[in-house]
């Protein structure tokens, strides 16, 4: 099963960064966390109850961004909610409904994802505004205070049938193929099925998804993973590509082994090196893959 992407969204100032930081501490078993920029949203790959998922911490959304950094904000939260599985509408019970949340809420149905409304900032001298937000069409919603730690649980275990299962009876060897774009990992996880005469099942992702296929050999029972290619931060275009590196990244730390695929036709990159060392720091067995060797000038 996909790993799904679950975003945290509203207008500004709602409490998103404190939800996003509460689930964070609800997690005993993060695997890793990357943070972007200013700009950027935040994600982090976690479990609940033994299922994984990938949250997201978007930036406020703005019907006018004031400027240049502002607006780059609001297309990147835009890029979040398209990628995702499940939203997290997240308003203010202080304030009650906005023309704001209103306006926000009809641009994000465009994106015709599935919605939870989550009503935050909620306590005794507020609770009857919560029930202002019927009127959004989002149904009851989840009642909760971050910044006091209330409902969290409630919030989680409503959307948790969302996320991917770690099984424990799947005793297989998890091997991801991975490296920079291009440099061979389709190619390698192809052969590798293809010569294999007792493939036990194939499972393929979307464009921008991991494939993964299981087979027997030697006696031994493996999963192997082909990931999507990762470049440098600075390169990574379209949102399908950046969540796909999130995805890899996550591939990276749940394998037993990584195998790093490396262009023989061109010289070690930093990009190559970054990858080595995100493998070295998930604390997993490497495997280096030296590709292309016909193609070397004799």
């Amino acid at each position: 099963m996909i790993t799904p992407i679950i975003t945290i969204c509203g207008r500004p100032n709602v409490g998103k960064s404190t939800l996003f930081n509460r689930i964070l501490g609800k997690r005993k078993s993060i695997v890793s966390e990357i943070p972007g920029t200013t700009r950027d949203a935040l994600q982090s790959n976690c479990t609940w109850k033994n299922k994984s998922f990938i949250l997201v911490d978007s930036g406020g959304i703005e019907l006018e961004p004031e400027n240049k950094l502002t607006q780059k904000v609001q297309l990147k939260s835009y890029d979040s909610i398209k990628e995702s599985d499940q939203i997290l509408f997240l308003v203010d019970a202080h304030d009650g409904i906005t023309n704001s949340d209103t306006e926000i809420l009809r641009e994000i149905r465009k994106f015709d994802k599935d919605i939870l409304l989550v009503i935050n900032k909620v306590d005794n001298d507020n609770l009857h505004k919560s029930n202002d937000f019927y009127s959004l069409g989002l149904g009851e919603g989840v009642k909760i205070s971050a910044y006091h730690d209330m409902g969290i649980y409630d919030l989680m275990d409503s959307i948790h049938h969302l996320f991917s299962e770690k099984k424990d009876d799947d005793e297989s060897i998890k091997f991801s193929i991975v490296g920079r774009p291009n440099v061979g990992k389709s190619t390698i996880f192809n052969a590798i099925i293809g010569d294999s005469k007792s493939i036990v099942d194939s499972t393929p992702g979307t464009t921008r998804d991991s494939i993964d296929s299981k087979l027997n050999f030697n006696e031994d029972l493996y999963t192997i993973v082909d990931t999507a290619g990762i470049r440098k931060r600075g390169k990574l275009g379209k949102e399908i590509e950046y969540f796909s590196v999130i995805r890899t990244i996550s591939s990276i730390s749940e394998s037993n082994i990584s195998l790093l695929v490396i262009d023989s036709t061109e010289q070690i990159t930093l990009q190559d090196q970054h990858i080595a060392g995100m493998i070295i720091q998930s604390g997993n067995g490497c495997v280096l893959a030296i590709n292309k060797i016909d193609l070397i000038d004799k």
